[in-house]
């Protein structure tokens, strides 16, 4: 069928077009053959000179499939002449303006809509044309002009150059595109703003509830354990087990050293997940916000991903940067070798969030429903503090059963306490049985 590609094109017909760099006809034309209704000989990047161009036009016409040509930068006369041999699509890179737009037609459309000089011998042969009338009647509409967006100035003048009478479509150019959005900094194709893997690992690589700090200088050392919770040295299911390390440090002191201890416990028994592997694609729209920050991560520095689906785990992601890589192939995606944040958050003496002091052990009075927005809180230790009814402390996060609950108001002056919640505010919807352990949200961590 003469000028096909146009045709099933127009009909809405979805055409997967094969891309030949490598200047030999017949790998043009074994591409053809594979299956494709196009194939683009690449004239801009490739090894493609005239000669073989006209051969591989020649040969993918004979194999069923639509010849496309992309010409080298500004070469329309290019243009004009591999129309001529027959090929049914000009793809022209780098058209930045309406001006260029009008150029590129020009040389591609017979008068009215361009200049197009007359000489498409064997054009006429491959589209099965008898007569010079026939093919002149369906030659503007039956041959394509694809123009290039790849640039910041091409994005500026993108409906001027679409208006462009006689252009019938506009191409991306993925790569130099995000060259020039990113100023030289990346080059991709568009895709979602995070992609895959993003797999959180509930694994025991971190875990570390039994550390004995000894002084690189050798000599004196201290001990400290974790000896009750989820991740402490008792048995499973009260625990994991013991998980020993016996790091040197550096003090200044042998006093020092317990603390020094008692950090790394508490580095290595924070109940969090970890993401192995979290990925951007630079390029994406949906980064434009964040771009320069991504392009700005270093070894060290915190990503925090908000509305998370709901198959992840409900409280978002927050992760400390462990490692860099950066992924070159069709995507071009940098990726992030992750530990959980969450341990570095520490106190801040006055903060609304990290200045709050942890309660000596807390539990619920009676058990209450997944709506209830009060309940009965026990201080269990025998002396200690209770919780604070200042309304100056107000309003602060606590955690009850894997629940985040605000906490809005506290009365009495005694155990049991009342407090006035707000529920689920992390998406956990839950019951909340008596005896249920109650305790601050972010408590206050002191700092090496």
């Amino acid at each position: 069928m003469a000028f096909a590609l146009a045709r099933s094109l127009r009909t809405g017909e979805t055409v997967y077009c094969g891309w030949c760099a490598l200047g030999a006809p017949v790998i043009a034309e074994w591409t053809a053959r594979e299956g494709f209704k196009a194939v683009n000989i690449d004239q801009q990047h490739g090894q493609w000179d005239m000669a073989a161009t006209f051969a591989a036009i020649a040969a993918l016409s004979h194999a069923g499939a639509a010849p496309v040509v992309r010409i080298p930068l500004g070469d329309f006369a290019v243009a004009s002449r591999v129309l001529d041999a027959g090929a049914e699509a000009i793809i022209a890179p780098m058209i930045n303006s309406a001006a260029d737009a009008r150029a590129f037609v020009a040389a591609t459309k017979y008068p009215p809509l361009g200049e197009r000089s007359w000489g498409p011998n064997r054009a006429l042969a491959l589209q099965g044309r008898a007569s010079t009338p026939e093919y002149l009647r369906e030659a503007n509409e039956g041959t394509l002009t694809l123009a290039m967006i790849e640039t910041k100035a091409a994005l500026a003048n993108v409906e001027a150059i679409a208006a462009t009478p006689g252009l019938d479509a506009l191409f991306i150019g993925p790569y130099d595109l995000a060259i020039a959005l990113s100023d030289g900094a990346a080059q991709d194709i568009t895709a979602a703003q995070l992609a895959e893997p993003m797999e959180p690992t509930d694994d025991d690589r971190l875990i570390a509830n039994d550390v004995t700090a000894t002084r690189s200088s050798g000599g004196s050392s201290a001990r400290q354990s974790l000896v009750s919770g989820a991740l402490s040295i008792q048995s499973p299911p009260n625990g994991v087990g013991p998980y020993p390390q016996t790091p040197a440090v550096n003090v200044a002191t042998d006093a020092q050293l317990i603390d020094e201890a008692g950090w790394l416990v508490w580095l290595g028994t924070v109940d969090d997940f970890r993401y192995p592997v979290l990925s951007a694609n630079l390029a994406s729209p949906k980064v434009t916000a964040v771009y320069y920050q991504l392009q700005d991560l270093d070894i060290g520095d915190r990503i925090v991903v908000g509305s998370t689906p709901s198959w992840l785990p409900p409280d978002g992601i927050s992760q400390l940067v462990q490692g860099q890589t950066e992924v070159l192939g069709d995507v071009f995606t940098e990726q992030w070798s992750c530990a959980p944040e969450l341990p570095y958050r520490v106190g801040i003496l006055d903060d609304p969030v990290l200045g709050h002091a942890d309660t000596d052990g807390s539990t619920v009075h009676a058990g209450i429903s997944a709506t209830a927005t009060s309940m009965q809180v026990d201080t269990t230790g025998a002396g200690s503090p209770l919780w604070t009814t200042s309304g100056g402390d107000f309003p602060f996060d606590i955690a009850v059963g894997g629940e985040r609950m605000t906490v809005t108001n506290i009365t009495g002056a005694s155990s049991p306490q009342t407090f006035t919640v707000t529920r689920s505010v992390n998406n956990v919807v839950k019951t909340q049985t008596a005896g249920t352990d109650v305790r601050l949200w972010q408590p206050m961590i002191l700092s090496m």
